[in-house]
């Protein structure tokens, strides 16, 4: 009888461990490269490369970059020169937010640069101030030490996807840190994971009712959700624009997502790594605009409402993503806002 090799459970724990990981790594390179091949003719580019470690908000723009479509100025901010000193005569618009506002990086067709051209006919500047991957936390940051100085006269403030996408609303903290946590990490690395989701969501999540005791859990805290830590941190922007002298408007948020979509725009989506269903990331972002328009009537600032300015639109035309405009998406944004800032302006005697 031949002899018959056992593994003790501990071992045999470790090996079936080691082919998961490397059944699923194979699984990630194999989608990575398959999106590689399809996407071939699109230019790649290295965000470090305009990208600087920073010990206040972990990362900023690399000051006098130049390559591509990417352009950062000697003050760190995407778009032409600007000086520190203000000049006489000219309006200041600065336009706190994130990748929407830093725009696409291929083409600078961002609206904060579209803005500078439509306002011409007045004597205006216009400084994007959008980063990359900016939450509120680190828009804060970005307002206080670098853009307040400036003395805007007039702040505008689109911000809070990436604090949607990094805050797990079901779980016990709703507080950020500046790192993300390792799972949220590995999941929105995951190239898999975002195909993963949304193949499911597109093709049978959409179809199913969801009706487990813990869906129904989900939902009803989703109905009486809001983002108290993301509120706050937007009382404080709106504070410390105003410290600095400016006013305030802030933006609800342009996004695909919408109570009947087609085929091509539910393809346009991508999931937070909580996520469960479409409906579920409806419900969240409906919260997060709620939360926008609390904090407005609160501090008793004007709200435009950009996320309307698309209703009746082809969307997966203007958008490349859930929330990322595409060129002609900048330009609709841009050709509604000059005439309702310019408004703003006039009232402010500017």
């Amino acid at each position: 009888m031949a002899n018959t090799r056992h593994f003790s459970p501990a071992k045999a724990t470790l090996f079936a461990t080691a082919i998961v990981i490397l059944v699923l790594a194979s699984i990630e390179v194999s989608a990575r490269l398959y999106f590689a091949i399809r996407n071939r003719s699109a230019p790649t580019f290295n965000l470090h490369a305009y990208w600087v470690d920073d010990s206040d908000a972990g990362y900023a723009l690399k000051a006098g970059y130049s390559a591509g479509g990417i352009r950062i100025n000697s003050l760190g901010f995407r778009g032409p020169e600007v000086s520190r000193e203000r000049v006489d005569g000219v309006a200041r618009i600065a336009t706190v937010g994130d990748s929407t506002t830093f725009g696409p990086r291929e083409e600078e067709c961002a609206y904060p640069y579209l803005l500078q051209d439509l306002l011409r006919p007045r004597r205006v500047e216009v400084i994007n101030a959008g980063v990359e991957g900016y939450r509120s936390d680190r828009a804060l940051v970005h307002l206080q030490r670098d853009i307040v100085p400036l003395h805007p006269d007039l702040v505008t403030v689109l911000i809070g996807w990436d604090d949607l996408y990094q805050t797990n609303p079901f779980a016990d903290s709703q507080q950020l840190a500046m790192q993300a946590s390792p799972l949220q990490r590995v999941l929105s690395w995951s190239t898999t994971a975002q195909a993963f989701r949304q193949v499911y969501y597109q093709h049978l999540a959409s179809h199913l009712e969801l009706t487990t005791a813990d869906d129904s859990v989900r939902r009803a805290l989703l109905q009486s959700y809001r983002p108290q830590a993301f509120a706050d941190r937007l009382h404080r922007i709106v504070k410390a624009a105003r410290d600095g002298g400016a006013d305030v408007v802030l933006f609800t948020w342009p996004t695909v997502l919408g109570p009947e979509m087609s085929t091509a725009e539910l393809a346009r989506i991508v999931y937070p790594y909580y996520a469960h269903s479409l409906r579920e990331l409806q419900a969240l972002y409906a919260d997060y605009q709620t939360t926008v328009r609390e904090v407005a009537t609160e501090d008793h600032v004007q709200v435009i409402d950009l996320a309307a300015w698309f209703d009746g639109s082809d969307k997966a035309d203007l958008f490349v993503d859930t929330l990322h405009f595409t060129c002609a998406g900048h330009a609709l944004v841009a050709n509604r806002l000059a005439p309702a800032l310019e408004a703003h302006l006039d009232a402010l005697g500017g």
